[in-house]
């Protein structure tokens, strides 16, 4: 199995650009299947006073006919796990809320979608599951100078349909 963080490019009017960041796994990253974990804000309960409130979102994507994302970017190899076990872990070792005091270098101390996908990938390392090419501090850093090349790369390309990149961590 592969692991990737997939990112959306949000472009909202009257508000700064941003990605959204997912977990994606799959055998093959460009194939027609991959699974897509990410978590998403939940405002059904939330009032100003409370803390962003998030649930999980679990879904099976082909990415190849998507114009949601700009691409991926391959974290490593799970070889001696089948998506049943990655499922597994993802649901069972990864809640939609932090449950930790748990902070990484980038995004500030906000609980994000960018920080839930971090933690789970360096959940999976510290399991001995995947093996990331960098360190903790470096990994926010890494993974938007990817995502902006890959918008680099597809405003030059246009649409994705049929031809899905995937650039290495």
């Amino acid at each position: 199995m592969s692991a990737a963080i997939v990112n959306r490019f949000v472009n909202e009017t009257g508000k700064d650009p941003y990605f959204l960041w997912a977990l994606a796994i799959a055998e093959n990253l460009s194939g027609e299947v991959v699974e897509i974990y990410e978590i998403v804000e939940d405002d059904s309960h939330q009032t100003e006073y409370q803390m962003k409130a998030w649930n999980s979102h679990f879904a099976s994507e082909d990415v190849r006919v998507s114009s949601d994302f700009t691409g991926m970017i391959f974290t490593g190899e799970m070889e001696d796990f089948s998506v049943d076990d990655i499922d597994a872990f993802v649901r069972e070792d990864c809640p939609a809320e932090n449950l930790d005091p748990f902070t990484i270098t980038g995004p500030g101390k906000s609980w994000l979608c960018s920080v839930w996908v971090m933690k789970a990938l360096l959940l999976f390392e510290s399991a001995g599951m995947i093996d990331l090419s960098c360190t903790k501090d470096e990994l926010y850093l890494r993974v938007l100078e990817r995502a902006e090349s890959l918008m680099v790369l597809r405003s030059k390309r246009g649409s994705f349909k049929g031809d899905f990149l995937v650039l290495p961590l």
